[in-house]
């Protein structure tokens, strides 16, 4: 899935699917720290004729050839995505799932007690590198890559900077990258992520790999915070609905910054509802939570049936100019739990779910948005009107399917204690 957006825009969300190389197999020792400190970026900005006031040049040209001595740090310094079939490394574009390519095995003693849960698939550690150029006129922005899944645990670098460690392999996770990344003519940026799916993490086939969506996020310093918008409807009469939008609002500039946080309603044909507009002002470095409630008079409402979906646009207005814009889409119902069951908008419904995990035969868990929609479609189809993701947060898509095809969810977490029988 691709995301597109206008050069001028002040928030672009791009797919960063393409252009991967994957390598099956441990490829060496990579350090698990790096900071941006005493004038070093990543490891490849040693390469650069910089170096801080208070390194002598033959120590600091010392300190480069120590590092690139290194057989691993060699993979940063380098400029490749080896293309030999001698590398082990072969292409590896996104969503991917690299256990289902791998030959069924009943070597347990190998892999463990929990191979069968797993298919008879083998586990192991598999590495994704990517060579990705950023344009010059991005310098001064904040940039972040998001992750919507990696099933195992994962560990990110970018241009040698260990970026962090993210052990659930159903959560979403983003890094920040606006200080470690070459702009420009300074050259390429290497991002470099470890997976180990050695270690089960539940009782069913799970794959192995990055195996959801991966986007580059741009933002002004001033933004709404990642997922900062949350929208409630507290009241739901006949001829009017409240909406109650709660903003988090993050200010990255070192200074203060006073600007307005602008909220439209429109409704689900794309007409204006409502709108409100709340001055704010927040410290540098800090983030703020503003509270703004709306109404919708006679609101159109969601059920299985109608799939009535409004839309909250948020906007930041600073110095002039649109900072930030975001969309978010609701739905307006009451739902009710009695001992009579369960009520949506009054109307008593009778639960007709399935409990479904997320592969499919031939994908494995790299699931195309198209095949999560089409199960969906066979599902109601057959009568169903609720879905249990099984059993752990489902990726994104499937709940925006969800909500315009009418469908309930249960977003089950995971209970980690449940693996303890399977190794």
């Amino acid at each position: 899935m691709s995301t597109s957006v206008s050069p001028s825009a002040p928030r672009q969300r791009q797919s960063f699917e393409q252009g991967w190389r994957f390598h099956l197999g441990e490829i060496g020792h990579f350090p698990r720290q790096g900071t941006k400190a005493a004038g070093l970026g990543g490891l490849t900005d040693l390469l650069k004729d910089e170096r801080p006031e208070n390194a002598a040049k033959n120590e600091w040209e010392a300190m480069i050839q120590a590092f690139a001595a290194i057989p691993s740090m060699q993979f940063f310094f380098a400029d490749p995505t080896p293309k030999d079939k001698e590398s082990g490394w072969a292409d590896g574009h996104l969503p991917h799932d690299w256990k289902l390519d791998l030959p069924f095995t009943n070597d347990m003693k190998t892999y463990g007690p929990s191979l069968p849960t797993q298919g008879y698939k083998p586990s192991g550690v598999g590495y994704y590198r990517k060579l990705f150029p950023v344009p010059a006129e991005w310098q001064g922005k904040k940039i972040a890559v998001e992750f919507d899944g990696i099933m195992g645990e994962s560990t990110v670098w970018v241009n040698g900077v260990c970026l962090g460690e993210h052990w659930n392999g159903y959560t979403s996770f983003s890094y920040d990258l606006t200080d470690i990344l070459n702009y420009g003519d300074e050259g390429q940026n290497v991002i470099l992520v470890r997976v180990d799916s050695t270690d089960a993490q539940g009782w069913w086939y799970e794959g192995a790999g990055i195996y959801r969506h991966a986007w580059l996020t741009v933002t002004e310093r001033l933004h709404v915070d990642h997922w900062g918008v949350f929208v409630t409807t507290p009241q739901i009469k006949s001829d009017e609905a409240m909406v109650r939008v709660h903003t988090t609002v993050k200010n990255d500039w070192a200074e203060k910054r006073r600007f307005e946080l602008k909220t439209t309603l429109l409704d689900p044909e794309g007409n204006l509802v409502d709108e409100i507009a709340s001055l704010m002002e927040i410290q540098g470095l800090e983030k703020e939570t503003c509270a703004q409630e709306l109404s919708i008079p006679k609101p159109s409402l969601w059920s299985l049936e109608t799939r009535e979906l409004y839309q909250v646009v948020t906007e930041i207005h600073w110095d002039g100019s649109l900072a930030d814009k975001i969309a978010t889409p609701f739905g307006i119902r009451k739902i009710e739990y009695t001992r009579q069951g369960l009520f949506i908008n009054g109307k008593h419904i009778v639960i007709k779910g399935a409990c479904v995990h997320q592969d499919h035969a031939g994908v494995g868990i790299a699931m195309p948005d198209r095949v999560i929609e089409y199960r969906l479609e066979r599902l109601k189809e057959c009568g169903c009107n609720a879905y249990r993701s099984a059993h752990h947060p489902p990726t994104p898509e499937l709940l925006d399917f969800c909500d315009r095809l009418g469908i309930l969810v249960l977003d089950e977490n995971r209970v980690l204690e449940s693996t303890a029988y399977v190794g």
